[in-house]
C-alpha cells in the first residue's frame, strides 16, 4: 500500500486483511467439520445397509418358520382338572377383557392361548382362520393342536 495513504484507509485495509483471514479460517474449520460429517455418514450409511442386511435375513427367518408352522401346526398343550373332552373334538379362541382364551363348544375355558402365539397369528385369529383340534385327552392333560389356514 501507499506510504502516502491516509490513516483511516490504512486502518481499513487491515481490518479487511483481518477479516479475510478470520474468514479463511472459518473456511478450514467448515472443511475439517465436513470432513467429519462425511466420514460419520459413511459409517452410517454403512451401518444401515447392515441392519437392512440383517432385517432381510430375520424376515426370511420368520417367514420360512411361520410356513412351517401353517404347513404342521403348533401342539398346544393344557393341564385341566376338570373337563369334557373327547380327541377330535374343535376348541375356539374367545376373548375375555385382554386375554385370548380357549374354549370348548360349550364355552367351557380350557386353557389360555400363549401371547406370542397372538402375536405372531393375530391376524388369522381374528379373522378365524385357525382350527383347533383335541389330538390327544388324558385325565389332566389335553394336547391340542392348531393350524392355521
Amino acid at each position: 500500500m501507499n506510504e502516502n495513504a491516509p490513516s483511516s484507509l490504512k486502518n481499513y485495509v487491515k481490518n479487511k486483511e483481518k477479516e479475510i483471514q478470520s474468514l479463511a479460517k472459518t473456511i478450514e474449520m467448515l472443511k475439517e467439520e465436513i470432513e467429519q460429517k462425511e466420514e460419520i455418514l459413511l459409517q452410517r450409511k454403512s451401518i444401515l445397509e447392515h441392519e437392512k442386511l440383517d432385517e432381510t435375513l430375520l424376515t426370511d427367518k420368520f417367514n420360512s418358520l411361520y410356513r412351517i408352522v401353517k404347513e404342521r401346526g403348533i401342539f398346544l398343550v393344557f393341564h385341566v382338572q376338570k373337563h369334557n373332552l373327547k380327541e377330535w373334538d374343535n376348541l375356539f379362541v374367545g376373548k375375555n377383557g385382554n386375554k385370548n382364551l380357549i374354549i370348548n363348544k360349550n364355552g367351557e375355558i380350557i386353557g389360555e392361548l400363549d401371547k406370542d402365539i397372538i402375536r405372531i397369528f393375530n391376524k388369522e385369529i381374528k379373522e378365524k382362520k385357525y382350527s383347533i383340534l383335541v389330538v390327544r385327552v388324558n385325565t389332566k392333560v389335553i394336547k391340542a393342536r392348531l393350524v392355521v389356514k
